[in-house]
């Protein structure tokens, strides 16, 4: 019987092309428009049209048109981005993202054939589009507007001109972002921060130094650091917050001229400041200025006896004394439990699931707490059942009467990682006069939804859809998908284990010679799959014949693949009792981090470990870490230890993100190399205590060349051929005379057995593309896209470099010709002869991000011993390359090479339509 999953993982009937039904088409009476609105970050692709429409004409002669929905809260207001003169299929690469918000202005970036930066302007006569000019010579010290959560916009108005001229002339903005400063391409010393300034009158750009330890009011020097998530602009126009939402804000007025001896730092509440995180704050906590006070909110949550309880405090300081001594005041502090839910007076209660036939909060997982912009001590907060909902709730929450006020439905379907940053505030609205200038009417009534609770959205998955390639032979090494499909498919390579739940688990692997990239496929026998797997299980690291797999269910649980022998799966059990407290929730955090090593001996036992930087101890001159070590036997039990280790040979180079994690030997002795693909490696002996081990710098023609702030792993590898360690680094140049790629591929190596020495990396070869030849040698040549009437690689971008594990002079690079294609293919390259030997097909549809991480390289098939006969010869595959659109859906059959029927895009007509994937039994009607 087939399982039908409950959420999407890719871009299968692009959910973007189906933006929901509220407020469109434009309310037909003349209502006022909100006061603020609640604004989708992620924009829709469709054309619709109402009086907020406006557009521009791009450089590359497209036009683009933006559309603004609104709707009361809590309802989620959207934007609707389209191409009137273009196919919109080709115009964007993906969804534009809103980055910025401030009063009558919406930052936008567009990702087309290249990124561009938009101001939608809503005040004045009409809507306008602003492009934001790229500087003539970018910025070598920082890279501008390189995050989001750190650009803030500011009107900007032309000298001379009055409070009440809002026409186009007289009128502009700033954009300007706090970014990391940078040398050579990597981030430079902590706290020293580049403050970029565009001016859109003059069109130009500056920038300034500034340094956190020369603000007033600085962190102490010892732990300052800072990273941006959110701006807010405070009560002068030009004087912007740029907040931590774990430490504090730096507030600056940002068109002084003297940014660094005007500026603060204000640290945020005592209670809640937390030195160990640097992320995902806007999960659990958020900023505003309501009625003229700095507001922040914070969300905590727990398990109490099988149910979610959780709780909301709210603390504040005036804005005009924000930069004086005056203490944070906590304002309101409810906790679920205490929370009315009244089915007479909550609208939409009916959406909430039941605890003993009554609606409930209690069965929700809630997250992203967002202030109300007109009432303090109101709170929409988002909710969901199971994490990989595809619908969630957004409840409205009064917490000084403590009462739940309303619920609403959000479209959660884009949402990958669970719960993520989904929407922002805004007061864009007020600016919309459209809504009948002079007609007075009352506020639109708060929409009904005609549903239960929506968690269960038919959608089949394509993690149930496994390629036909693979089998259990044995291979001297394999690609290794770092994402598991969920189907019941079983060799002699099948290992189980019962996850403590109740429910069992099954792992199987199916390997497939390179270039074809082998895979998990994981199951439950004793459930419904629906149910235990929250999302696809995914592998960290890869050590002989060990991997490390990540399980999102109810709960998350780590285990452990085994090849040696027989086949095994043994769960890592979280630490209990001292090993707790001590740990906390530190262990095993990052997959990146994480390394695997056998037990010297035999025995079947392994030790897991992950080494983390520990932002308590850090200073200018020394890097601090924790490192987590689990211990196994062949019982099955296990034992946790926390240490603590310095690495002084760091010296400026204190922002180290491990994103590779290699064992230097085979004999069970601890030495583990966790390495940042931009910067250099850490080489430790995880079972010697008290060693801080030592500090290993890449290549310095890597470390000196410029990269930005994007995955290393996509341009770089590292590995250990033939007793070498070997990188590769992959670099690409894209050419707008010819539209086409060129790149190039490098590799540096070092023996391991003489890491420890001052002997230089040695150089290995070097090819560029246009040197390489693509002739009729090379097995499934015609998979490339043709360029003249030939198969050709100009037309792929490229990315995730991968050393083979035999022969130092292949490498395999993935490619696409649009980044959004949901197939790539894998080209296998010769360096030392200059030739392409093979091209295989890769199933990217699961790849959200255009590249991502894929896949690693792995030698746990040596050691599978029932081999089902010969190995098999190189898959044939009879077609073309396989380029498929944004605008198309996949419908897959057994075989795995179909090509696939075109969705049509929305425009704007036929808003009934329904979802064919949609449960029928519970529609979605709205009145």
């Amino acid at each position: 019987m087939a399982t039908v999953f409950p959420y999407r993982w890719t871009k299968t009937k692009h959910l973007t092309e189906r933006p929901p039904t509220h407020d469109h088409p434009p309310d037909a009476h003349h209502h006022p428009p909100p006061p603020w609105i609640i604004l989708d970050v992620r924009a829709y692709i469709a054309d619709r049209q109402n009086a907020t429409t406006a557009t521009i004409d791009l450089t590359s002669g497209r036009k683009l048109q933006i559309t603004i929905c609104a709707a009361p809260p809590p309802l989620v207001s959207y934007v609707c981005a389209w191409s009137p003169t273009a196919d919109p299929a080709i115009v964007f690469a993906k969804e534009p993202v809103v980055a910025c918000v401030n009063a009558d202005l919406v930052f936008l970036r567009v990702h087309s054939d290249q990124v561009y930066h938009l101001v939608y302007h809503a005040g004045g006569r009409r809507p306008s589009l602003s492009l934001v000019r790229h500087p003539d010579h970018p910025f070598h010290r920082c890279h501008y507007l390189s995050e989001l959560g750190s650009i803030a916009i500011l009107p900007r108005r032309r000298a001379g001109a009055g409070a009440a001229d809002d026409d186009e002339d007289s009128t502009g903005f700033y954009v300007c972002s706090l970014d990391q400063e940078l040398w050579y391409g990597l981030p430079g010393q902590r706290g020293h921060f580049r403050l970029c300034l565009y001016d859109s009158i003059d069109g130009e750009w500056s920038q300034e130094t500034l340094r956190l330890d020369q603000l007033r009011n600085p962190q102490d020097k010892d732990t300052v650091f800072h990273y941006t998530e959110k701006v807010i602009t405070l009560h002068d126009e030009q004087v912007v917050a740029f907040v931590d939402l774990w430490r504090g804000m730096v507030i600056c007025n940002v068109n002084d001229g003297t940014k660094h001896e005007g500026s603060s730092y204000v640290p945020l509440p005592q209670d809640i400041i937390n030195l160990d995180m640097i992320n995902n704050g806007l999960i659990y906590r958020d900023i505003a200025v309501v009625n003229g006070r700095l507001t922040v909110v914070r969300l905590r949550s727990w398990l109490d006896s099988g149910s979610l309880s959780w709780d909301l405090t709210t603390w504040s300081k005036k804005v005009t004394a924000c930069l004086d001594e005056e203490e944070w005041r906590e304002d309101f502090v409810v906790d679920s439990d205490d929370i009315l839910v009244d089915e007479a007076t909550c609208n939409n209660v009916e959406l909430l699931p039941k605890l003993n036939d009554l609606p409930a909060m209690a069965k929700l997982r809630v997250a992203h707490p967002t202030l109300s912009l007109m009432d303090a001590h109101v709170v929409y907060i988002m909710g969901k059942v199971n994490l990989s909902d595809e619908k969630a709730l957004v409840l409205t929450v009064d917490i000084a009467n403590k009462r739940l006020r309303e619920v609403s439905v959000y479209d959660a379907e884009r949402i990958v990682n669970d719960f993520r940053y989904a929407y922002t505030r805004s007061t864009v609205s007020q600016y919309f006069t459209t809504a009948a200038a002079g007609v007075k009417g009352k506020p639109k009534i708060p929409l009904k939804f005609h549903v239960q609770y929506p968690h269960k959205r038919q959608t089949e998955h394509l993690t149930l859809r496994p390629p036909c390639h693979g089998g259990d032979q044995p291979l001297p090494w394999i690609l290794l998908d770092v994402r598991a499909y969920i189907a019941d498919r079983r060799n002699a390579t099948a290992a189980a284990a019962d996850l403590g739940n109740g429910h069992r688990i099954e792992i199987t692997i199916f390997t497939a010679p390179p270039p074809q990239v082998s895979y998990i496929c994981a199951w439950c026998p004793t459930g419904d799959p629906a149910r235990v797997f929250a999302n696809e299980p995914l592998v960290g690291c890869v050590n002989g014949d060990l991997f490390f797999l990540r399980l999102y269910s109810e709960v998350v649980y780590d285990l452990v693949y085994r090849a040696g022998g027989r086949p095994s799966l043994t769960l890592i059990r979280d630490p209990v009792d001292v090993d707790a407290a001590s740990l906390q929730t530190d262990y095993l955090r990052s997959l990146d981090n994480i390394a695997l090593l056998r037990r010297a001996g035999g025995g079947g036992g392994f030790y897991a470990c992950s080494l983390d930087l520990d932002l308590h101890r850090v200073t200018p001159s020394t890097a601090a870490y924790k490192l987590c070590l689990y211990e196994s036997t062949i019982h099955g039990d296990g034992k946790w230890s926390l240490e603590s280790l310095l690495l002084p040979h760091l010296r400026q180079m204190i922002v180290y993100n491990t994103n590779r994690v290699i064992t230097l030997d085979d004999d069970g002795q601890g030495v583990v190399a966790f390495i940042d693909l931009k910067r250099g490696i850490h080489i430790c002996n995880v079972l010697a205590h008290g060693c801080p081990g030592s500090y290993l710098p890449l290549p310095p023609e890597l470390t000196s060349s410029r990269m930005s702030f994007f995955d290393s792993s996509l341009c770089r590898d590292i590995a250990i051929v033939n007793g070498l360690l070997t990188i590769v680094r992959l670099r690409t140049c894209f050419d707008s005379d010819t539209d086409c790629w060129s790149w190039d591929l490098s590799t540096w190596s070092k023996p391991v057995a003489h890491l420890d020495d001052d002997e230089d990396w040695q150089k290995g070869f070097m090819v560029d593309s246009s040197d390489i030849t693509v002739d009729a040698t090379c097995c499934n040549v015609e998979l490339l896209p043709k360029l003249e009437g030939r198969p050709a690689m100009a037309k792929l971008q490229v990315a995730l470099p991968t050393l083979s594990l035999t022969d130092a002079n292949v490498v395999y690079v993935m490619g696409k010709v649009d980044a959004s294609d949901e197939k790539a293919v894998v080209l296998m390259v010769d360096m030392a002869n200059k030739r392409l030997q093979m091209v295989s097909l890769y199933d990217a549809e699961r790849i959200i991000n255009d590249f991502d991480y894929s896949y690693t390289q792995s030698t746990i098939s040596q050691y599978f011993t029932t081999a089902a006969g010969n190995l098999k010869r190189p898959l044939k595959f009879h077609m073309q390359y396989p380029h498929k659109r944004l605008g198309e859906t996949i419908s897959r059959s057994d075989n795995p090479i179909d090509l696939h029927e075109p969705l049509q895009l929305d425009t704007g007509s036929g808003m009934g339509t329904k979802d064919e994937t949609e449960d029928s039994v519970i529609p979605m009607d709205l009145e």
